[in-house]
C-alpha cells in the first residue's frame, strides 16, 4: 500500500517537473511517510496486550489501502491519458493542445493533493499503533523498489523524450532542408521565368529598335529625296531664271545697242575713320573721298562720344562729297577740252545734263558716307562700352557711278525729254509755238518719269534709259532729293531754251514750285516722320542736303524753304509727339502707376524736346519740357536708390542737373528742389565731396545721365513689344 501511494505521488511529481527537483521532493515525502508509519507501528508495539485489536486494525488498513489503490489507479489512468494528450498537443505546437496539457497537469496535482490528505487522515484515524521492524523494513524495501522502478521509468521516459526530440529535430531539419530545396527550386524557376521575360523584352526591344531605325531611315531617305528634288527644282528654276534673265539682258542690250545707248562709268573711293585713343580722349572722325583720278577731299572733327559723333559728323559727309565732286567736274571739263572727257564719249549728253549727273553722284556719295558714319559710330560705341578703353573703326568702299545716254535725236533721251517738258510749258504761253498738248500736266508727267529714273540712280540701280530698272515693292527713300535735282535741271533747261521770253521761265518755276510743294508735303507727313523714328524732321534733313548739292542761287532751294515753312511738318511732329506722351501716360495708368511720376515717358519727351528746340517761339514750352524730363530722371533715380545703389542714383541725378543747368538756370525752382535731393543722396551714400566728381565721371561718363536713362527705358519698352 505504501508502495502504491508513494508511487502515485512520485509519478505526479515527475510529471510536474523535469529539472531534478521532483526527485528531491519525492525523497522528502517518502521519508515523511516512512516516519509516520514507523511512529504508528511503534505506538502499536507498546500495547502488547491488545492483539485482537491489532488484527482488526491491520484488516481495516488493508481494506482502506485497497480502496485507495483502486482509486489511484483510476485517477492515474485518466491523468496519464490527459498527460499523453497534453504532450501530444504540445508536440503538435497547438494553442489548444497547450491549454489541454496545462489543464491535465493541474487536475492531476489537485487529485494527488486530495488523496494525500485522505491518506494522512486515514492513517491518523486508524493508527493507534506503531509499525513493526519487519513492516518498516518491508516498507523501506518496497519504497526502494518503487524508487528504482520510478528511476528506471524516468530514464526510459527521458530516453523516449530525447529520442522523440531528436526525431523532431531531424524532422524539422528535414522539413527545413526540403523547404530550402523547394525555395531554391522556386527561386531558380522564378529566375528562369524572369530571364525568359527579359529575353523576350530584349527581343521585342530589338525588333522595335529595328522597326524604328527602318522607319527613321525611310523617313530620312524620303526627306533627302524630297530635299534633293526640291533643290534640283530650285536649281532648275534658278538656271531657267538666270537663262531667262541672261536672254532678256541680251535682248535688251541688243535693243540698246541698236538704239545707240552708250554707258560711262566713274569710280569713287571713300574712307571713314572713327577712333578714340583712350577712354578719356575725344572721338575723332576723319572722312575722305576721291572721284576718279581727281584730287580727293578730307574733313575731320572731334566729338565727346561715339553716339554724338554718329549724328554730329553727318554734315562732314556733305562737305567732303561736294568738294570731291567739284574737283572731278573741273577735271572732267578739262578732259572735254582735250577731247577725252565724258561729253566726248557720250554725244547725247550736254553740259547741263553732265552738271545734273554730277549732282546725282554727289547726293549718292553723300548718302553712302553717311551710312558708313552711322555704322562705324554704332560699332565704335559698342566696342567702347565693352572694352572701357580706346578703339577705332574704319570703313573703306568703292562706289561706281554709271550713266547711260541715247543719241540726241532719240525721243527717250534725257535731254530730249527735258526739252519736250519745257516745250509743253511754253505751249501754254506762246500760242504759235508747236508743243505737246496738255501743257503743264504733260510736263509734270514727263518730269515724273525722269524723277523715277533719277531715284534709281541715287540708289545705284541699272542705268539703262531704254529699260529703266524696276524699284522694289517697298519703295526707295530719297524721292524729295530726286525731285529737287530733276526740277533744278528742268528750270535751267527752260532758262536756256527760252532766254528771250522770261514768261516761259517763270511758268517753269511755278510748275517746279508746285511739284516741290507736293513732294515736300508728302515727305513731311506723319507717316514720313514716323518712319524717320522721330529723330529729326525729314524736310529739314532734305533741306540741309540740298544746301550742299544745289548752288546758293538755285531756285529749288528757295522753293524747298518755302515748302518747309508752309508744310507745317514741325507742328504736326509736335502734335504727334504730345499725343504719344499722353498715350504712354495712359499705358502707365493701366498698370496701376502714377502717370505724372514715371520715367517711361522719357523717350517721347526727349523726341518732343528736339522738335521744340527748332523754333524760338517754343522756348517756354521747351523749358517746361526740360522740367518734365528732370522729373522723370528723378523718378528713375529713386528707383535706383530703392534698389540699393545710392551712389549711382546720386551721380546720375547730379549729371542730369549739370546738363540742364545752362538751360534752366541755377535759381530755377525745379533745379533748387532737385539739388536738395541730390545732396541728401550723397549724404546717404557717405561719399566725400572730392570723390563725387570721380563717381559722376565713372557712372554717367561722357554720354550723360539723361541719355543713359532714356536708352534704358527705350530698350525696356522695346522688349515689351517683342513677342
Amino acid at each position: 500500500e505504501g508502495d502504491d501511494a508513494n508511487g502515485t505521488r512520485g509519478a505526479a511529481a515527475d510529471d510536474g517537473d523535469d529539472d531534478g527537483r521532483g526527485d528531491d521532493g519525492r525523497h522528502a515525502r517518502g521519508s515523511m511517510d516512512a516516519n509516520e508509519v514507523s511512529d504508528a507501528t511503534g505506538g502499536a508495539g507498546t500495547n502488547t496486550s491488545t492483539r485482537n485489536t491489532r488484527k482488526r486494525w491491520i484488516t481495516s488498513l488493508r481494506i482502506t489501502s485497497a480502496t485507495r489503490r483502486r482509486r489511484r489507479r483510476a485517477v492515474e489512468g485518466g491523468g496519464v491519458e490527459y498527460a499523453a494528450v497534453g504532450r501530444g498537443a504540445v508536440d503538435a505546437h497547438s494553442a489548444v493542445g497547450t491549454i489541454v496539457a496545462l489543464a491535465s497537469f493541474w487536475s492531476a496535482r489537485a487529485i494527488r493533493m486530495e488523496l494525500e490528505k485522505r491518506e494522512k487522515t486515514t492513517s491518523v484515524v486508524g493508527g493507534g499503533r506503531e509499525m513493526s521492524e519487519e513492516e518498516r523494513m518491508r516498507e523501506l524495501e518496497l519504497r526502494r523498489e518503487r524508487l528504482a522502478r520510478e528511476a528506471e521509468a524516468e530514464r526510459e521516459r527521458r530516453a523516449t523524450r530525447d529520442a522523440e526530440e531528436a526525431a523532431e529535430r531531424a524532422r524539422r531539419e528535414e522539413m527545413a532542408r526540403l523547404q530550402a530545396e523547394a525555395e531554391a527550386e522556386a527561386a531558380a524557376e522564378e529566375e528562369k521565368r524572369r530571364e525568359k521575360m527579359r529575353a523576350e523584352l530584349r527581343r521585342k526591344n530589338a525588333e522595335e529598335k529595328e522597326r524604328l531605325e527602318a522607319r527613321l531611315k525611310a523617313e530620312a531617305e524620303a526627306k533627302a529625296a524630297q530635299f534633293a528634288a526640291e533643290q534640283a527644282e530650285r536649281e532648275k528654276k534658278r538656271l531657267e531664271r538666270e537663262k531667262a534673265e541672261a536672254e532678256e539682258m541680251a535682248r535688251r542690250q541688243a535693243v540698246c545697242d541698236e538704239r545707240g545707248e552708250m554707258e560711262f562709268t566713274v569710280s569713287a573711293d571713300t574712307e571713314v575713320v572713327m577712333k578714340r585713343d583712350n577712354a578719356s580722349a575725344p572721338v575723332e572722325v576723319i572722312v575722305t573721298a576721291r572721284v576718279g583720278i581727281s584730287a580727293g577731299s578730307t574733313e575731320s572733327a572731334s566729338f565727346r562720344s561715339a553716339e554724338e559723333a554718329r549724328v554730329a559728323a553727318l554734315p562732314l559727309c556733305s562737305t567732303v562729297a561736294s568738294r570731291a565732286m567739284i574737283a572731278y567736274s573741273s577735271d572732267a571739263r578739262l578732259q572735254d577740252m582735250m577731247g577725252n572727257g565724258p561729253l566726248s564719249k557720250l554725244p547725247g549728253m550736254d553740259d547741263l545734263e553732265f552738271e545734273h549727273w554730277t549732282r546725282v553722284m554727289q547726293a549718292r556719295l553723300d548718302s553712302e558716307m553717311r551710312t558708313a558714319i552711322v555704322r562705324n559710330g554704332a560699332a565704335l560705341e559698342v566696342k567702347l562700352r565693352e572694352q572701357k578703353k580706346g578703339g577705332s573703326e574704319k570703313s573703306k568702299a568703292t562706289t561706281r557711278f554709271k550713266r547711260r545716254c541715247l543719241p540726241a535725236e532719240d525721243e527717250e533721251n534725257i535731254v530730249r525729254r527735258m526739252e519736250l517738258a519745257v516745250d509743253a510749258v511754253a505751249g501754254e504761253i506762246i500760242e504759235e509755238f508747236e508743243a505737246p498738248a496738255g501743257g503743264c500736266e504733260t510736263a509734270a508727267e514727263i518730269l515724273a518719269e525722269i524723277e523715277f529714273y533719277e531715284l534709281g540712280q541715287l540708289h545705284g540701280l541699272h542705268p539703262s534709259i531704254v529699260f529703266p530698272a524696276e524699284h522694289p515693292k517697298t519703295g526707295l527713300s530719297g524721292e524729295l532729293m530726286a525731285s529737287m535735282l530733276t526740277l533744278s535741271h528742268f528750270i535751267k533747261r527752260a532758262n536756256r531754251a527760252f532766254e528771250d521770253d522770261p514768261r516761259v521761265s517763270e511758268r517753269a518755276r511755278q510748275l517746279a514750285a508746285t511739284l516741290v510743294g507736293k513732294s515736300a508735303s508728302k515727305q513731311g507727313s506723319w507717316r514720313a516722320m514716323y518712319l524717320d523714328g522721330f529723330t529729326g524732321d525729314t524736310l529739314t534733313a532734305a533741306s540741309a542736303m540740298a544746301d550742299t548739292v544745289l548752288p546758293e542761287d538755285d531756285a529749288i532751294r528757295a522753293f524747298l524753304n518755302g515748302a518747309l515753312a508752309q508744310s507745317g511738318s514741325k507742328d504736326q511732329a509736335r502734335k504727334m509727339l504730345e499725343e504719344a506722351c499722353e498715350l504712354r501716360k495712359n499705358d502707365v495708368k493701366k498698370n496701376n502707376k502714377d502717370p505724372e511720376n514715371t520715367a517711361e515717358t522719357l523717350p517721347e519727351l526727349i523726341a518732343l524736346l528736339h522738335v521744340l528746340e527748332t523754333r524760338e517761339a517754343w522756348m517756354d514750352d521747351c523749358r517746361t519740357c526740360r522740367r518734365k524730363v528732370l522729373r522723370c530722371v528723378r523718378v528713375a533715380v529713386d528707383e535706383i536708390a530703392n534698389e540699393g545703389d545710392i551712389v549711382a542714383a546720386a551721380a546720375l541725378l547730379e549729371s542730369a542737373l549739370h546738363e540742364y543747368e545752362p538751360f534752366l538756370g541755377a535759381e530755377d525752382e525745379c533745379m533748387l528742389e532737385y539739388r536738395a535731393i541730390e545732396e541728401a543722396l550723397w549724404l546717404r551714400a557717405d561719399v566725400d565731396v572730392e570723390e563725387r566728381e570721380d563717381a559722376v565721371a565713372q557712372i554717367a561718363g561722357t554720354v550723360g545721365a539723361i541719355a543713359m536713362i532714356t536708352d534704358r527705358y527705350s530698350k525696356e519698352i522695346e522688349s515689351r513689344r517683342r513677342p
